[in-house]
């Protein structure tokens, strides 16, 4: 989309001096006018364009600074008021616009300094009046929410007192085995004969692993019978039985 404003924001500056006056002059009725329609993005661009043609208007610096205030560049605003009041030191409203920037940066202590400046030129200007009150509920309230967090922040690392570990009580130990009956000749693995634990007393009375087993008699005829319990040889000739 092309811009209305091209044809003198492309333009090249005069170098005579009344062709330029009138370059100038037109600059400054476009920018005016870009304010007055809330075109911001052009009147920035044609009061920039018309301050390259002459640094030496302070209304220039004024105007745009009054322009980025309203688009939020903060820091350009402050830089162009400064201007402003190099070339014109008590002009009332770059007074306001410098502690208005200010304000908006939250540069507190320079804000109010810059109303005191302006008030010096033109005491008791209320618009002046009103806005450094305004700074300064500001820069309280700045302070009593800067406090909270420093208090919130302080009792975060307070020392507090350790909590006691909770104790779970162990299960009790399981009963002990109940001893097995004196009466009988054949006791658990886990009863005690003679001090000596896992052993048994037999039916001769003899006192053996509780793991040894009594062969009967009618077993140990089969063992004599095949020649023993001990492991025989077999000879690799030998026919398979």
């Amino acid at each position: 989309m092309s811009n209305a404003h091209q044809d003198v924001l492309n333009a090249e500056i005069p170098q005579e001096e009344d062709k330029k006056a009138a370059y100038l002059d037109e600059l400054k009725i476009r920018a005016k006018g870009a304010f007055q329609t809330k075109d911001l993005i052009n009147a920035e661009k044609l009061y920039s364009r018309a301050i390259e043609v002459t640094d030496k208007e302070y209304l220039l610096y004024s105007n745009r600074c009054a322009v980025r205030l309203l688009v939020k560049k903060n820091e350009e605003a402050l830089r162009d008021a400064k201007r402003c009041l190099n070339l014109e030191p008590t002009f009332i409203k770059a007074h306001y616009r410098k502690a208005q920037a200010m304000h908006r940066l939250e540069k507190w202590s320079d804000a109010l300094e810059a109303c005191t400046e302006g008030l010096s030129h033109h005491a008791g200007n209320a618009e002046i009046e009103k806005l450094k009150e305004d700074i300064q509920k500001d820069w309280d309230a700045d302070n009593d929410r800067k406090e909270k967090l420093q208090q919130e922040a302080n009792d975060l690392t307070v020392e507090r007192a350790k909590p006691e570990p909770t104790r779970i009580p162990m299960t009790k130990p399981a009963a002990a085995e109940k001893k097995g009956d004196s009466g009988s000749g054949d006791k658990g693995a886990g009863s005690t004969e003679n001090g000596m634990r896992g052993y048994k007393t037999t039916a001769d009375g003899k006192t053996t692993s509780y793991f040894h087993t009594d062969i009967t008699d009618e077993a140990k005829k089969l063992i004599e019978a095949r020649g023993g319990i001990a492991p025989k040889r077999i000879d690799a000739d030998a026919p398979a039985a």
